[in-house]
């Protein structure tokens, strides 16, 4: 979130896009070109910075333009890392880079660990496994500095908002996402944002869409 402006990205398609809080509805703002699925988006409120990573077993991170969408490559992680994806992306208060990463052997397409990322070069370090969660698809910093994680729904069969311990990479379980129904949602979540007064706001996916 930038200046109280949600963004987001429709993966493959590589649109950079800017949503409507009130309604969910996504503007393109251009396309980023970059050819790979655009699995995270994170803002550096450091730097007023604009930064995207991939996925899909080909890791990189890229800053993009938040007018035009044009990417310019930072880098990538060392293949010894093991990372195959940035699946969530979040900058703490003071402009340091966290990623949800998928790793090899993971038995989800969703992150498994958490990450340090280096924003100046797109090298990563492996923080942690997340243990209670292997899908963890979004993350985001609350107004205390607080990193939370929303979980897709594939690891342990419901989506879920878990709180992230930033030392150790290990989630904790805060509560189950029922919809207004109490029922357990089809929709599977693929990014999370909390705006500094405290609301929370997930994207979702599906084969054919995404959405707010």
């Amino acid at each position: 979130m930038s200046s109280g402006k949600l963004y987001g990205t429709d993966a493959l398609g590589n649109n950079l896009i800017a949503i409507n809080i009130l309604t969910g509805t996504g503007t393109i703002i251009g396309n980023m070109g970059i050819g790979v699925s655009i699995a995270s988006l994170a803002f550096d409120s450091t730097t007023d910075s604009m930064y995207a990573g991939t996925g899909m077993g080909v890791p990189a991170l890229y800053k993009v333009d938040l007018n035009t969408a044009a990417p310019t490559f930072i880098g990538r992680p060392d293949p010894a890392t093991g990372i195959l994806t940035f699946a969530g992306m979040a900058f703490d208060s003071s402009g340091i880079l966290f990623a949800s990463v998928n790793t090899i052997g993971a038995t989800t397409g969703g992150g498994n660990a958490l990450a340090m990322i280096d924003k100046n070069t797109g090298n990563a370090v492996i923080i942690g496994s997340f243990i209670n969660s292997t899908s963890i698809s979004g993350l985001s910093f609350d107004s205390s500095g607080n990193l939370w994680g929303i979980d897709s729904g594939t690891s342990n069969g419901r989506p879920a908002l878990y709180m992230i311990n930033k030392i150790t990479g290990n989630a904790t379980l805060v509560v189950p996402i029922i919809d207004q129904a109490g029922n357990i949602p089809s929709i599977r979540f693929s990014s999370l944002e909390i705006s500094s007064d405290g609301k929370f706001y997930a994207g979702v996916a599906s084969a054919t869409s995404s959405g707010l």
